[in-house]
């Protein structure tokens, strides 16, 4: 940018800023979208469930369901534990296990997994494993993990990052002396420099792998 002003492009500087702003900010944006579904899940796993008892029901975290148990699900809200339907029958939104856009109709007997909603009728699920071991629980520590490690490609980009940022540098710095040195025209250099510089933004590897890698974990 402070190139181009100096060799009084100053629009053509100001569009290679805006283009590579533009990628860091959707970058940041995708980032920032894969967190908060991620936290949403998260605050999900950490509901209580109701178990369902002679006496009724009582409510319980779901790491104290163990296999065998009647799990209650109301309408509209997530089975919390892997298993069976034991008694009712409902649409089940099961977008968040399969992926699948459109409700699927479930009926006792049908096998159900934690994560799932119950769109259009309460159910009552016969867990058949322990609550915490269900699909989404383990799903969510998973993701929380992974955003915690750097995966090995995004490390090895950013170390491909920084020795092909120098060597842009050294190179630019290079073409402006030689062609200093030939025509004695900086304005000329500068503006070959700041083309080096523009066109070799390593945009593929410093900006595409972080982007990519958080959008599968959080869909």
């Amino acid at each position: 940018m402070t190139v181009s002003f100096l060799a009084g492009q100053a629009l053509s500087g100001a569009l290679v800023a805006w283009f590579i702003s533009m990628g860091l900010a959707v970058s940041f944006y995708i980032i920032e979208r894969t967190g908060q579904r991620i936290n949403a899940m998260t605050r999900e796993t950490r509901k209580t469930v109701k178990v369902v008892t002679r006496a009724g029901h009582r409510e319980v975290p779901v790491e104290e369901v163990s296999p065998g148990d009647l799990v209650r699900v109301p309408c509209g809200e997530m089975i919390p534990v892997d298993g069976e339907i034991a008694e009712g029958s409902a649409s089940v939104d099961e977008s968040v296990v399969t992926g699948e856009p459109f409700a699927v109709h479930k009926a006792s007997g049908d096998r159900v997994l934690a994560g799932a909603v119950a769109v259009s009728a309460p159910l009552t699920v016969k867990a058949d494993k322990q609550g915490d071991k269900g699909f989404v629980y383990v799903l969510a520590r998973e993701m929380e993990k992974s955003l915690k490690i750097k995966p090995e490609i995004h490390r090895k980009a950013d170390i491909i990052v920084q020795f092909f940022i120098s060597g842009v540098v050294v190179y630019a710095l290079g073409v402006f002396g030689v062609t200093v040195w030939i025509t004695g025209d900086a304005t000329a250099g500068l503006m070959r420099m700041a083309a080096v510089t523009a066109i070799a933004c390593p945009c593929a590897w410093a900006l595409r792998c972080p982007r990519l890698l958080p959008p599968p974990s959080g869909d």
